[in-house]
């Protein structure tokens, strides 16, 4: 994966397919502390001991598709080799949580990517589940939640082209207001 919203929406992927119901990603973007961090929380089935033993090896998977799950891995890989961390939480019945920081100016860090396409197709494509996106810079913050923005479109679908092109201008705009940088 060449940007971290590809990291992102991979996670968010598991997510769903862990059953959960709010996925929230969190970025914040610390300038003086030269840090960058991405985590993302979902109130899905979480994985019991076991399976948090393994999540973090390339050929270990759960799914039945395919016998390699290289997203997690990949992405502690790219924090590390920016001087960041990565850790992951969960618990069974009660969700999960994967967290990773990044050097903000290490020249190993993959660009951010396209964070607000990845919030906007996802959410239009799973319009049950409620994408939260927090964004908290030293410019300020900004937040996105797809049920909110349902709420306020009064029924108008997500998944409606001329809504996710809005979306994404939306959230788009308010990175570049907070200086977000890739």
């Amino acid at each position: 994966m060449k940007e971290l919203s590809l990291h992102i929406l991979d996670i968010m992927e598991n997510s769903v397919s862990g059953g959960a119901t709010r996925i929230e990603v969190n970025i914040y973007v610390n300038e003086v502390d030269n840090l960058l961090i991405i985590q993302v929380t979902d109130n899905g089935r979480g994985m019991d001991s076991e399976t948090m033993t393994h999540v973090t090896d390339p050929f270990f998977t759960t799914r039945s598709t395919r016998k390699i799950g290289m997203g997690i891995s990949l992405f502690k890989q790219q924090a590390e080799q920016t001087g960041g961390a990565f850790n992951i939480k969960s618990e069974p019945g009660k969700g999960s949580e994967v967290e990773a920081s990044f050097g903000l100016n290490n020249i190993d860090r993959q660009p951010l990517g396209d964070v607000a396409g990845v919030i906007v197709n996802i959410a239009a494509s799973y319009s049950d589940i409620d994408f939260v996106l927090n964004i908290d810079t030293t410019e300020g913050n900004f937040q996105f939640s797809s049920h909110e923005v349902s709420k306020i479109l009064e029924g108008l679908p997500l998944n409606k082209p001329e809504v996710m092109l809005w979306l994404k201008e939306l959230i788009q705009t308010n990175m570049t207001d907070l200086k977000m940088t890739n």
